[in-house]
């Protein structure tokens, strides 16, 4: 099947706007994400669970109204995760001010000095591009959710997983390592851009950046536990300034499935 092999050169929002006016259908973005996928995953390992059929079936079924209908999701991680990259490099100077000295590869975890790393790599126009995008979709998404009282989502993507899953192996810490001590940023956006990064923590927790962005107000609820015992939370999404309507729904639901009993068997023990 064809795919779109533009799709590099457009936002999310960009996406949209072109299966909007049909220069585009989603089954040809469901198959060039599909493809790039099986390109890169081998060595990324980002996309745990392929669900390509369900995919495709989406992409040809009627699309919900929405800022990013017809869109694969991954575009927003990229934009959201240069934000991320240049925040955390701006921290990093802030810290050399506090100090009174400069920072070092030492003084930070190897990830955040990575994330740092990268946002020193960022052009201006990348920056401002990324920042206008976020703006211009927190409109159309708090436009969007003024029609619902309340949005339903998974909180994760993923059960809860252990701590410390989300850090770098052996070889990626290897590398982070040698690349931190030698300052190299640009071999490191080549060797781990920012796409890789916003693949592998988005396959994890793909539901709550975007509200993080348009600020509107939103609980994650434990209503469900999973075999093992572990909290399976429900995101709560609220229109723009409406905390009221979450505070009531979180009183009604511990009211009728209360959670404050279920303790860990670790804290149970003690």
């Amino acid at each position: 099947m064809s795919g779109f092999p533009e799709y590099d050169r457009y936002d999310g929002l960009g996406l949209a706007e072109l299966v909007r006016k049909g220069e585009v259908k989603p089954t040809e973005l469901v198959e060039e994400a599909i493809m790039r996928i099986e390109k890169l995953n081998p060595k990324l390992n980002a996309v745990i669970h392929k669900m390509y059929d369900q995919a495709r079936e989406k992409a040809k079924a009627e699309l919900p109204d929405g800022p990013f209908k017809g869109v694969p999701f991954l575009m927003f991680a990229k934009t959201f995760m240069t934000i991320v990259c240049a925040e955390t490099m701006a921290g990093i100077e802030k810290s050399e001010f506090l100090m009174g000295r400069k920072a070092k590869y030492r003084d930070f975890e190897p990830s955040t000095w990575m994330l740092a790393l990268l946002g020193k790599q960022l052009r201006a126009p990348r920056l401002s591009n990324a920042k206008f995008t976020l703006q211009y979709m927190s409109r159309l998404v708090c436009h969007f959710s003024e029609k619902f009282d309340i949005l339903l989502t998974p909180t994760l993507a993923l059960p809860p997983i252990k701590i410390g899953a989300l850090q770098p192996n052996k070889k990626d810490a290897f590398i982070m390592k040698l690349l931190g001590c030698l300052n190299a940023g640009g071999l490191l956006m080549a060797v781990k851009g920012i796409e890789d990064l916003a693949q592998k923590a988005y396959t994890f927790m793909p539901y709550t950046p975007l509200f993080n962005v348009t600020g509107q107000p939103a609980m994650s609820v434990p209503l469900h536990w999973n075999d093992e015992g572990l909290p399976i939370g429900m995101q709560f999404v609220g229109r723009t300034a409406d905390e009221a309507t979450l505070f009531r729904l979180a009183g009604q639901l511990e009211k009728v499935k209360p959670w404050s009993n279920r303790i860990p068997p670790i804290c149970s023990e003690s």
